[in-house]
């Protein structure tokens, strides 16, 4: 509601814990609502029309070039990951692990994603959202903000809610983007072997668990629209 820009610093309002506002899924019978909120706010951001606000390389472009279309070797960097983080995950995620290692060629692009003409944050993680009882959810940090795919906030922000250990089986068939989580897997793979802009691997440890949560959110899906036999 308030905002104001000086010297190179952005001040705004602050949604403080205090006040009520959750900057991470809450526990217990709120969650669902958080989601359901939070989903809601970003079906209504794909309705912003984005073709006269942004003239820059669109952030799925980016995320194609460093991924999949850079033409690196995705299987052999998810090998050299695992080798490296296998012992800081637990077992259901290392199981998981095991499977990306052995399976990037089913989760691979042969081309990026169709843009549409819409607006998409592309960092849609608990931390970049506020959300309220009674005011609803807040969308903070928009610098990858360009042109979207159909449901790829919706696709990262699920991404995120099971990294952390929240249920989101419920949501997969109306709101998961297969293609766009093998569009950030092949991303995250290939941008944990950079070096990171705090000089330490928590960031990109984060990226690959990232990866190995997108993997099994596929997995999931597919099993659930799977044709009975």
């Amino acid at each position: 509601e308030q905002h104001h820009y000086k010297h190179g610093v952005l001040l705004l309002s602050g949604l403080r814990p205090e006040d009520g506002w959750h900057w991470k899924a809450p526990l217990g019978t709120n969650t669902d609502t958080y989601i359901t909120s939070v989903l809601d706010a970003l079906t209504t951001l794909e309705s912003v029309p984005s073709h006269t606000m942004f003239h820059s390389e669109p952030s799925v472009d980016f995320f194609w070039e460093k991924g999949w279309g850079s033409g690196r070797s995705i299987a052999d960097a998810a090998a050299t990951h695992y080798s490296k983080w296998a012992d800081l995950l637990h077992t259901p995620a290392k199981h998981t692990a095991q499977r990306l290692v052995g399976s990037t060629d089913a989760v691979s692009l042969r081309q990026p994603p169709i843009i549409g003409g819409h607006m998409s944050h592309h960092d849609m993680r608990q931390s970049n959202l506020a959300w309220h009882p009674t005011h609803g959810t807040v969308i903070v940090d928009w610098s990858w903000a360009s042109h979207g795919v159909k449901h790829a906030d919706a696709t990262t922000f699920l991404v995120d809610l099971h990294k952390a250990g929240v249920n989101v089986d419920p949501y997969l068939v109306n709101y998961f983007n297969i293609d766009y989580a093998k569009l950030l897997i092949g991303f995250w793979l290939l941008r944990v072997g950079e070096p990171s802009a705090q000089g330490n691997d928590d960031v990109r440890f984060h990226q690959f668990v990232s990866a190995i949560s997108a993997f099994e959110l596929i997995e999931r899906l597919a099993a659930h629209v799977r044709p009975a036999v």
